[in-house]
């Protein structure tokens, strides 16, 4: 069947399904043929074939194209088609039982129409569509910015590389000139900051046990100073205290072990000591320190004693004068003192008033002899050094023990040096009295004011003086070094080591000096040794 003999049946098609040629369908009230129609209709013929069926119409014919008519073949005129349905691309497999747009009644089967197997439309192939001008253009600035993003990423990266290597030339700039001395080892730069974080990841994950625990079990937090800090958390005044009765001292001191500070140790103040009568005992108390001053008479020698007990290393510390090595400042140790937040503070080698021995500071080596000392002691060529390493434990070298300056430098970094003074001699050695028959300072065999300083135990320590009365109406003898060797053992310490003495010597403790000191007055210094609390300022 052609198109020609399908549109001449259309009439009686209609006529066998109750539509009047004459009249249009309510479906189809527009019988003009154009392309917006038969896509309306289209859309109405597959909207149909959803609904049920109850026959199938045949399957049409495939659509030619309008180009493969005739030139002969002529249609009818637009008024002679009406109603005639627009032709359509492809027909429906199947015809509902009812639709609105016909006459209304059920469609039989059986009035010439044959049946026919359900068939899915087949699908038609999508045409290729041509891009117009203003997506061809849209495209085009497409690759433009990605072009240009490119290039901006290029940029970007140059500018990188160029900033980062510009900053890696100031760093090395300021490792190389902003401190006097600049050939320490990084590996002790990396041991430090390696040091402080493990330690501080320590004590935060032992807090955090202490809180979650609560009332189920006493865990003691754990504080500690920063290396890099130069000022200590200030001790509040509150738990400073001063009595001329021992037994206070001795509550104070149950005080502390309640904190957990003393563990197991036994302490050196005793109530049972021949005190100085014209004196008080002054000590302070927190959960990370206790210190205890007291002045007692030693074969009608007046020896002035602190006892002090930390909680970590990091509270033992050493303050330079404008905190660098090699400055030309001399300061007062009370003023040093309070600069840094210092609860007690000590003199300590005076290390800027001569060039002799060995001597750490920040965990650097600044100064080491390894050739014969030229001056009037050109037999020896250092004195004896005290070690102090991250952990508060002393460590000595004996005059002559060192070697080169790599295996020292070495020697500071295998045992975490922090600081180390150059006076000495070495007191006190394994609990033992050291006997000096010579040092090449301090006049061992004369009669002095002496200063040193001890550990007792685990971050336990003294510090002591013999000097003069304050008052200058009594005469209490000094010392030579064997003397106060003998009542630094006499304390059963484990390490005794001799300090500046004379007008040097001095016990700060909350501010101000508890010592005599010769000829009444404070001497400037280099450099103190000080104890600090490490309790944050925010806690208290």
């Amino acid at each position: 069947m052609n198109d020609f003999e399908f549109f001449s049946d259309i009439d009686d098609i209609l006529a066998e399904f109750g539509a009047s040629p004459d009249e249009p369908s309510s479906a189809y009230d527009n019988s003009v043929f154009d392309d917006e129609n038969e896509e309306y209709y289209a859309e109405e013929e597959e909207s149909i074939a959803e609904e049920p069926e109850e026959y199938s119409f045949p399957e049409a014919e495939e659509y030619i194209p309008e180009e493969s008519f005739s030139e002969e073949e002529e249609f009818p005129a637009e008024e002679e088609l009406e109603p005639v349905l627009p032709r359509r691309r492809e027909r429906p497999e199947q015809r509902p039982e009812s639709h609105s747009g016909r006459s209304g009644r059920k469609a039989d089967p059986g009035r010439g129409v044959p049946e026919k197997p359900k068939k899915k439309p087949e699908t038609r192939p999508t045409r290729e569509r041509k891009l117009t001008k203003e997506e061809l253009f849209d495209s085009a600035e497409v690759v433009a910015n990605k072009s240009i993003s490119g290039f901006k990423r290029f940029v970007l990266a140059f500018t990188g590389l160029v900033f980062g290597a510009a900053a890696l030339i100031v760093l090395a700039w300021m490792l190389l000139n902003i401190h006097p001395d600049s050939s320490m080892a990084s590996a002790q730069l990396t041991a430090k900051k390696r040091s402080d974080v493990v330690t501080r990841l320590d004590a935060y994950s032992n807090n955090m046990k202490g809180e979650l625990l609560g009332d189920l079990t006493y865990i003691r937090k754990q504080y500690k100073i920063p290396e890099g800090d130069l000022v200590a958390p200030l001790a509040p005044r509150y738990n400073y205290g001063s009595t001329t009765d021992p037994k206070e001292v001795l509550a104070v001191i149950e005080e502390a072990r309640g904190y957990g500070l003393l563990e197991d140790q036994d302490v050196i103040f005793s109530e049972n000591v021949d005190f100085y009568y014209d004196s008080t005992i002054e000590y302070y108390c927190d959960e990370t320190l206790l210190a205890i001053c007291w002045k007692e008479l030693i074969d009608n020698r007046i020896v002035s004693c602190m006892e002090v007990k930390i909680a970590d290393g990091s509270q033992i510390r050493r303050k330079l004068a404008e905190d660098t090595y090699g400055s030309s400042q001399y300061v007062y140790a009370t003023e040093l003192a309070s600069q840094c937040n210092a609860v007690a503070a000590i003199n300590a080698d005076y290390y800027a008033f001569r060039d002799l021995g060995i001597t750490v500071y920040d965990r650097r080596l600044y100064r080491f002899d390894e050739g014969a000392y030229s001056g009037t002691y050109d037999k020896y060529n250092a004195t004896d050094t005290l070690f102090v390493n991250s952990s508060g434990d002393f460590i000595a070298f004996r005059m002559g023990e060192q070697s080169t300056r790599e295996d020292m430098e070495k020697f500071i970094q295998d045992n975490n040096i922090i600081f180390a003074v150059a006076f000495g001699p070495v007191l006190v050695d394994d609990w033992t009295q050291q006997w000096n028959e010579w040092y090449p300072i301090g006049e061992v065999d004369k009669e002095y004011s002496r200063a040193g300083i001890a550990q007792y135990d685990k971050l336990h320590y003294l510090y002591m003086t013999v000097s003069f009365a304050d008052n200058p109406n009594e005469y209490h003898p000094r010392c030579t070094i064997n003397e106060f060797a003998a009542l630094m053992a006499g304390k059963n310490v484990r390490l005794g080591y001799c300090l500046d003495g004379g007008q040097t010597g001095e016990l700060v403790f909350n501010g101000k000096p508890y010592n005599h000191i010769d000829f009444g007055t404070e001497r400037t210094v280099s450099d103190i040794i000080y104890f600090a609390s490490a309790i944050p300022e925010s806690e208290r």
